[in-house]
């Protein structure tokens, strides 16, 4: 039949799985890949002509509040040998399924660099929604939803696409670093200068430095990255920020008195049109910029180590050495917007030297 895609969606067998995983490492990355579980409600397998494996998906389900949620663990294609539509055919073999069994709605987490798999749920009818449409639709079951869905536990970068959305819950108004960013660091780094115990200033100049520092910190960062993005050709680029990782983060603050900068992700603007892995060549750069500058005031305030008087300047220092130590160090999946995840998909050696950087100031400042 014409359009017709040449695979065979079926459920995975048990001789498959090595093949299965195989797919998935390819598709994902060695470190994205490290949590890919076969275990699920529903495994399908796509299989060409040949009868070899070229994607997969996995799925399951769980009731709350009355409602049975499908949720999409994973969903995959071989970047190198699937044909074209595999993952629109696991997609909507993955519907099927879920139809089957009865899911009321369906969710799949997905962070905004994966634009490839955005694409793939929003010809679905998938949609984003925002946190007041999660409270709406889940109520005080929304933390439930969350865990049970994989969202919440890994927490910063991915967002929830839900099926069925109706028009007025969609995203309707775009966050930016000045709308939403900004503010959910400076609070968190208020919270931080209250519990912390490194002896942060608590008195209203005080916190108003706490403030002031976040805002220049995360600034200079964001501004360079975007000037750099400019030098590329890159004229519009969408902030994304890290909202649902503001529970983590809140944790470390009051907890543990650490803050967990959330710097949220610059992407090309539209998004869901663009590939990462095209992208690199001016977003490593970019970041790199960034983060390093952030990383050399933390290097020189540890090595000069002025003393405190008109500008807090231990304070200044302690909040560098954060952002650096997140920025350079963490390459984690949804850290995706941080100059180590790039440099990580650049080169093992590439990650290894700007992780030596960003950790320096870290490091020095403790054996001191």
């Amino acid at each position: 039949m014409p359009g017709q895609v040449p695979v065979t969606i079926r459920p995975l067998a048990p001789e498959e799985t090595g093949a299965f995983r195989t797919v998935a490492r390819r598709s994902f990355g060695w470190l994205d890949s490290l949590g890919f579980s076969t275990k699920g409600d529903g495994v399908l397998v796509a299989v060409d002509d040949d009868g070899e494996v070229v994607g997969g998906t996995v799925l399951r389900t769980f009731t709350t509040g009355g409602r049975r949620i499908g949720v999409v663990d994973w969903v995959f294609a071989d970047p190198e040998r699937a044909p074209r539509g595999t993952g629109s055919a696991l997609r909507d073999a993955g519907m099927a399924w879920f139809a089957e069994v009865g899911a009321d709605e369906l969710f799949a987490s997905i962070e905004p660099f994966n634009t490839a798999s955005e694409a793939l749920h929003r010809a679905g009818g998938f949609a984003p929604i925002p946190w007041k449409v999660q409270a709406a639709r889940w109520g005080w079951r929304l933390p439930e939803v969350h865990l049970r869905s994989h969202l919440t536990p890994y927490g910063t970068n991915e967002r929830p696409w839900v099926r069925p959305v109706e028009a007025d819950e969609r995203w309707w108004r775009p966050r930016t670093w000045w709308t939403a960013t900004a503010p959910i660091n400076v609070a968190l780094l208020l919270i931080v200068s209250v519990r912390s115990p490194l002896g942060l200033a608590t008195d209203v100049s005080g916190l108003l430095w706490i403030a002031s520092i976040t805002l220049a910190l995360l600034g200079v960062r964001e501004g360079l990255v975007r000037l750099v993005a400019r030098g590329f050709g890159q004229r519009r680029l969408l902030h994304v920020p890290w909202s649902n990782g503001v529970p983590v983060a809140g944790l470390f603050a009051l907890a543990f008195g650490i803050w967990v900068p959330l710097t949220g992700s610059s992407v090309p603007a539209p998004g869901g049109t663009w590939r990462l892995d095209r992208e690199t060549r001016w977003m490593l750069p970019a970041h790199l910029v960034g983060g390093l500058t952030v990383a050399a005031l933390a290097w020189a305030l540890l090595l000069l180590g002025p003393p405190d008087g008109a500008v807090p300047w231990s304070d200044v220092a302690r909040a560098a050495m954060m952002l650096a130590f997140l920025d350079l160090v963490v390459p984690a999946d949804h850290f995706v917007g941080t100059t180590a995840r790039l440099a990580l998909r650049h080169s093992p050696a590439t990650w290894m030297v700007v992780a030596a950087v960003g950790a320096g100031p870290t490091v020095a400042a403790l054996l001191t």
